[in-house]
This record gives structure tokens, C-alpha cells and sequence, in this order.
């Protein structure tokens, strides 16, 4: 799958439960005195108010809820580990502002969870984002192709909602908490006309060659594997529209309409209204996006591998019995719990099945619902507690997060996610793959050695476009070191022009010419053997002193 820059945008809901006699605190107030102690929970100290955290995602106040930003994360699985640990640093954080405040121990005063809609039935967000390219060969006009992408998108996103919605007792039971207040197609704004494809085009990087897509329809997940399939499915379909693959698409009659529709139906029999006459459930659009993708991953690495896997087993498990996803869908999981609560002779209109959903959604550990299921083993976890702990203070290892976060450690300025400020001038960030600037970590006093184990240990990664990046990043730390660094520096540029993938080998090759010096001419002697031409051509060049 190619490559691809995600991140999440989640709203949190925090309020005061007062105890008998006290007076409850304004839920704006709560979540601003949230963000003060949010660094605190995590022993985080500032000189500036920079919503910029360790992990170099971000952590802000949003029409009244604390907001959480992940880092820009390059995979499916990171991003769900950093969505995770957004949810920790919520937890983390009502812990603190209760101790703050005085509050006693013996009680959780402050509920903080992670849903999309209040007990007032105002609806927040979470925000998905995926980089994308500006344009196609195929369909070289950006417009153009930001609507064939759209096209693509819709029937998929509409019918995506039986994998990730998160379930809402409303009117009965519905699987999406967000689509009955998605009300458009399309649309730029996201408050008022809450669109399926948001329009807004804020890149935070290169415009001429990229695009954020920025996707709001999306429930609030606590299941990892619901998440996961989320933002894995989406980037799956994502990678097949660029290369303009799907065609007979299962385009909608009324795609607001069937969003609606679908949710409102758990047993997943609605067949929806298509634009050709004919109707289709969302198993079925689901199926064909599926179908598809099998048959352009016909070469897949490990994390194509799993999507695919778990994509097609959730599908056939709701097929047979949605039950059977106990564990991975939220929806289906809440649904199962609350049936087992539900009085004899009561329907879902019965308030306590109302309070049982919100607790679902607690990040507290005395009363999530979540947490308690997850405690004991009901729920299929993807991910381990240290590997979330320590994405609290870590930035993820090969996205330009890395620098900002790197930025913040040395004691400068993130301005935004595209520039940090540090002492002698300006860090431009504008390629989010970027994670090892060389000149920047120099500039701001990172021990070239340091720099070079960074180098050296990304050398050996499975991702063969980190590792092209670490290769090129040697040869930048080239011009920065004394002798005894550049003998290493040189032989591990060495040892990378045997790498298994011929794109390494070629970095490589340019790594030799850029720094220069007679101790590669025996490697480019050798490289000019290499079984593929590509490289041999670039040795012989290099060789004869071409560029």
C-alpha cells in the first residue's frame, strides 16, 4: 500500500458529577482547567502556552472540549496507538484536575469519555485525516480528481459505518452516533452543514503535491480493532482511487439518505436506493470495495496483509451473526451489553440503557464500561499498555512529529505543523515524511553521534522508504562530523548498497556520489555487477564523475 501520513482529531467530554450539595462546574471552565493540567499529568513543563506536545501531536481547547491532535503518524496501526494514547492522556488528566480541585478520592468527580454526542444531544467530532495526492497521471487536473476521489469515497464511507460506528441508544438503537447529524454531500464548512466529504483544502504541506483530506462523518472509537479498520479500509480505497483503479462503482441514489438509513438498521437488512435504480445493503457496497481490493493488492506487505484479513472477517462474521463481533465493533459490542441489561418488559427508551451508553464511553477507570470489558479479557485488543504509555512522551519514529518533537526538547518553538522556530532562524517542515532533518537536528545542538544512531538503527527497518530516507540522511550527516564518525558514516552507506531492495542500492549509489571520496570506488566497482541495471547504470555513472 503506499505510503500515507494519518492523524485524528478527537473532541473530549468532560463534566462535573458534584457531589450531594456542591455546585457543578461549567463543563467550558472543566475542560480549560483540563488543558493547564493535562502537562502536569505527564510531567510536561513549558516555558510557553504551545498547544505543541512531546509526542509532537497537539493538545488544545475547542468550542468548550479539550481537542487532541495526534502527531502525523505513517501507518494504520501508528495512528491507532496514538489515537490510544490520546484517550490515556484524557484519563491522566481528570485524575489530575480532581486532585486539583480538592476533590475526594473515594469518587470519580469528573466524567471524561470519548463519544460524539452529549446527554443534550449536541454532537461533536472526530476527525479523521489522510494525505493524499493533489493529482493523478491519469487525471492530471487536481479539481477533476478531487471529485473522482469524492465519487469513489461516498457509497464507501456511507456503508463503512457497520464497521465503525460506535452505537447510540436514540430513538432505539442506532449504529452511528454521528450520521443523523450529517445533513450535506459536501460542503467546506463542518458546523453548520456537516458534510460526508469535507472540501477544506489545508494541506499542512507541499500544496502542489498534496492534499488533506478531512473527513468528519466518522464515529469516535474506543475498540481498536474498529478503529483500525477504520482508517485501514480508508486508506486501502484511498490508495486504489489514486491510481484511478475502481470502476462500477455502487454510486447512491441519496447518500445523506442511505447514511441514515443504514444506521438506523442493526440487523443490516436496509437495501439502499443506488443511482443506476437497482438497491444494495451496505455488506453488499462493503463487499464490492473489498472485491476490489483483492484484486489490485495482488502484492501486499504486512499491514495490507492485515487489513484485507480483518476487513473480510468482520464482514462475514456480520453476515452470519453480528454477534460474532463482540469484542471488535463498538456498536455490536453496546448493543450486546445493553440487550443483557435491558429490563423484561422495558424498551430502549428505558433511561438507565441511556446512562449504560455514556459509561460505555468513559475514559475513567472506576466507571468505563470499555475498560471494564477490556479488563477482562472481552475485548480484542490490538495494542499493548506500554506501547500506549510511552506514545504519550514519543513522537512516532519516522514522520516530521519526530523533529517537532525534537524541536520542543532542545527548547524551541513549534509555530505550527509545518514550521518550528528555534534560535538561529526558522525549521521548515512542509514534507510530513520528513522525519530526520539533518540541518535542523545539527542546528539545534543534537550530538551528531546521536543523529547517527538515529540514522543507523532506521537503516534496519522493514519500511524500505524510511530506510531510503535514513540512507540520503547519511549522507547529509556527512558534512557535519569529524573523521572518526565519517568512517562509520561511510560504512554503513557501504553495507546499504547491498541492501535487498534495488531502490536502497540506488540510494546508496547517490549517498557515495554525494559525499565523495576514494573509498567508494571499490563499492561502485562492485555495484556495477548489480543485478539490476538501474544500479549498475548509476554506479558506471557516478564512476565516470556524471551526475
Amino acid at each position: 500500500m503506499r505510503e500515507r501520513i494519518i492523524g485524528l482529531e478527537t473532541e473530549y467530554s468532560l463534566s462535573h458529577i458534584p457531589a450531594p450539595g456542591e455546585t457543578a462546574m461549567p463543563s467550558a471552565d472543566l475542560s480549560a482547567r483540563a488543558i493547564a493540567a493535562a502537562r502536569g499529568a505527564i510531567g510536561y513543563q513549558r516555558w510557553d502556552d504551545s498547544p505543541f506536545w512531546p509526542n509532537g501531536g497537539k493538545v488544545y481547547l475547542d468550542l468548550g472540549h479539550v481537542e487532541c491532535a495526534s502527531p502525523e503518524c505513517r501507518g494504520v496501526h501508528e495512528a491507532v496507538l496514538y489515537d490510544k494514547s490520546s484517550d490515556r492522556l484524557i484519563e491522566l488528566t481528570a485524575d489530575a484536575v480532581e486532585g486539583e480541585l480538592g476533590f475526594a478520592p473515594s469518587r470519580e468527580s469528573i466524567f471524561a469519555a470519548k463519544n460524539n454526542v452529549d446527554a443534550h444531544g449536541v454532537s461533536f467530532g472526530s476527525h479523521e485525516n489522510y494525505l493524499v495526492a493533489r493529482s493523478t497521471p491519469v487525471i492530471p487536473d487536481p479539481e477533476e480528481f478531487f471529485h473522482y476521489l469524492a465519487r469513489v469515497l461516498v457509497p464507501f464511507l456511507v456503508s463503512r459505518t457497520i464497521l465503525c460506528g460506535s452505537g447510540i441508544v436514540q430513538g432505539g438503537f442506532q449504529i452511528s452516533q454521528r450520521a443523523a447529524y450529517i445533513n450535506s454531500v459536501s460542503a467546506l464548512d463542518t458546523r453548520q452543514s456537516r458534510p460526508i466529504i469535507n472540501t477544506r483544502d489545508e494541506p499542512h504541506a507541499d500544496a502542489e503535491t498534496y492534499r488533506r483530506l478531512h473527513l468528519i462523518l466518522g464515529d469516535a472509537n474506543m475498540a481498536e480493532w474498529a478503529d483500525f479498520l477504520k482508517l485501514g479500509t480508508t486508506s486501502i480505497v484511498l490508495t486504489m482511487a489514486e491510481d484511478v483503479f475502481l470502476d462500477g462503482l455502487p454510486e447512491l441514489q441519496s447518500p445523506v439518505s442511505a447514511l441514515w438509513a443504514i444506521s438506523k438498521d442493526p440487523t443490516l437488512k436496509t437495501a439502499v436506493p443506488l443511482a443506476n435504480g437497482r438497491s444494495a445493503t451496505a455488506l453488499e457496497i462493503q463487499q464490492y470495495y473489498l472485491d476490489s481490493a483483492r484484486a489490485y493488492f495482488d502484492d501486499r506487505g504486512e499491514e495490507e496483509e492485515q487489513i484485507l484479513e480483518r476487513w473480510s472477517q468482520v464482514l462475514s462474521e456480520l453476515a452470519r451473526e453480528p454477534r460474532l463481533t463482540v469484542g471488535k465493533l463498538d456498536w455490536v459490542t453496546k448493543k450486546d451489553l445493553l440487550e443483557n441489561q435491558l429490563p423484561q418488559g422495558t424498551g430502549w427508551d428505558d433511561p438507565r440503557l441511556k446512562a449504560l451508553d455514556f459509561q460505555y464511553h468513559s475514559l475513567r477507570s472506576k466507571s468505563s464500561i470499555y475498560g471494564m470489558l477490556a479488563a477482562t479479557g472481552l475485548i480484542n485488543r490490538l495494542l499493548r499498555d506500554e506501547e500506549i504509555e510511552a506514545a504519550l512522551r514519543k513522537p512516532p519514529k519516522a514522520t516530521r512529529a519526530r523533529v517537532r518533537s525534537a524541536v520542543i526538547e532542545y527548547g524551541g518553538s513549534p509555530r505550527d505543523w509545518t514550521e518550528c522556530a528555534i534560535s538561529d532562524g526558522p525549521v521548515n517542515m512542509e514534507d510530513p515524511f520528513d522525519w530526520i532533518s539533518v540541518d535542523a537536528m545539527v542546528r539545534l545542538g543534537t550530538p551528531p553521534r546521536e543523529v547517527f544512531s538515529s540514522l543507523a538503527a532506521a537503516c534496519s527497518q522493514r519500511t524500505v522508504e524510511v530506510v531510503i530516507q535514513a540512507v540520503r540522511g547519511l549522507a547529509d550527516l556527512a558534512d557535519h562530523t569529524g573523521s572518526s564518525l565519517s568512517t562509520q558514516i561511510r560504512a554503513l552507506i557501504v553495507s546499504m548498497a547491498a541492501h535487498h531492495d534495488r531502490r536502497v542500492r540506488l540510494a546508496a549509489i547517490e549517498a557515495m556520489a554525494a559525499v565523495g571520496g576514494s573509498t567508494f570506488r571499490q563499492p561502485l566497482r562492485e555495484a556495477t555487477q548489480d543485478t539490476d541495471y538501474r544500479v549498475r547504470f548509476a554506479a558506471e555513472c557516478v564512476l565516470r564523475g556524471e551526475p
